[in-house]
């Protein structure tokens, strides 16, 4: 091809990409505004999402959280928010969702302090193995015999980013547009008004009883994990989830927040690989790090009761006693003042007796 050929193709080419810029920055300008009204993560908090919980923290009233629980499945089903008011009255929240990584939470925190000032960040070391599933590795899944798990996986949304390899794509896209998270809301028309268009969000709604945490009663038996037996050998992190999991902590340092990693107990997610790994980062920023795999006696887990899938997840009566240990920890160390007399509060203790009777807990 001779060189003018090439040089006038090169052109319209780039006149190609010059064409999309408007359009992109329209739907850019269109997805803000959409974001800030009728799909805001205020808006998000009043109707049931996957997302949804993990946006609890925005009904808190500002500077009331004590104690801020950042990470993915298994640390939002163990850390028991309502048990922890009404046994020690401190407050506390749950900010995670299924296949949350290191990214996605580093903007958590980035969002939740702007109105909350914690003194302490409990922080998931599972994440820094959390990969959202691709159907490749669903579908490696049903070979082994669980039957069509990508069908179960009927978020569209999740489907279309679970094809993508690099989870930054939809970490901060979702991120910072959340009708990618919320754009189901059109179906519960009993919340879309027509003033959530130009986001009249209101306080009116009541606080979400569950502060974050994810109840589950169901007992399903697990075994002793096999994973854990002691060695030297470390399992890598992802880069990227390095870097965002260090921002999570010198996040942290900058504005005093105490971090704390912990593991919580898991028979099929965590090995003892994985917990060197953990102690590393511990070791090099002088965190504490609490692997509750080997805590199992001193906190009196049940492998046959205190489960609620048989491998990674605690029913309530498992994350009271993670809980307790923590509670214990807090109050021996004068961290806190105990709230449960303080009117200032009331709205959190009413918040536990809701969610004692909806989920029939005591």
């Amino acid at each position: 091809m001779r060189g003018s050929d090439m040089d006038k193709k090169e052109k319209n080419i780039s006149f190609i990409w010059l064409k999309f810029i408007p359009v992109l920055l329209v739907v850019g300008i269109l997805c803000t505004v959409l974001g800030a009204g009728p799909f805001s993560k205020e808006q998000g908090t009043r109707y049931k999402n996957h997302y949804n919980p993990a946006y609890d923290y925005i009904t808190e009233p500002e500077n009331t959280i004590d104690i801020a629980c950042i990470g993915s499945s298994d640390i939002f089903t163990s850390f028991c928010p309502q048990y922890l008011f009404e046994e020690y009255g401190y407050t506390a929240v749950d900010i995670g969702m299924s296949y949350q990584t290191p990214t996605r939470s580093y903007y958590f925190l980035e969002d939740l302090l702007k109105t909350q000032s914690p003194k302490v960040l409990i922080l998931d070391t599972d994440m820094l193995y959390e990969h959202f599933p691709t159907k490749a590795g669903i579908e490696e899944i049903n070979a082994q015999g669980e039957k069509s798990a990508w069908e179960k996986f009927t978020d569209r949304q999740e489907k279309f980013f679970a094809r993508f390899s690099d989870s930054r794509f939809s970490d901060i896209i979702t991120s910072y547009f959340t009708i990618f998270q919320f754009n189901d809301h059109w179906k519960q028309t009993k919340y879309f008004m027509p003033g959530e268009l130009i986001g009249s969000y209101t306080k009116e709604a009541e606080y979400p009883c569950e502060h974050g945490f994810k109840c589950n009663t169901d007992v399903v038996a697990a075994k002793k994990s096999p994973y854990l037996k002691e060695t030297d050998t470390v399992e890598e992190i992802d880069d990227e989830y390095m870097i965002y999991y260090q921002k999570i902590i010198d996040l942290c340092k900058e504005k005093g927040i105490e971090v704390i990693l912990v593991e919580s107990p898991s028979v099929r997610s965590w090995s003892y690989q994985r917990h060197n790994a953990a102690q590393i980062i511990a070791d090099e920023n002088e965190l504490e790090f609490i692997d509750f795999n080997f805590l199992l006696d001193e906190i009196n887990l049940n492998l046959k009761k205190d489960f609620s899938d048989g491998k990674n997840h605690l029913n309530y009566e498992g994350a009271k006693k993670m809980t307790a240990y923590l509670g214990d920890k807090f109050r021996s160390e004068g961290l806190f003042t105990d709230k449960r007399n303080d009117p200032d509060y009331e709205y959190y203790a009413k918040s536990v007796e809701e969610f004692k009777e909806k989920y029939e807990v005591k």
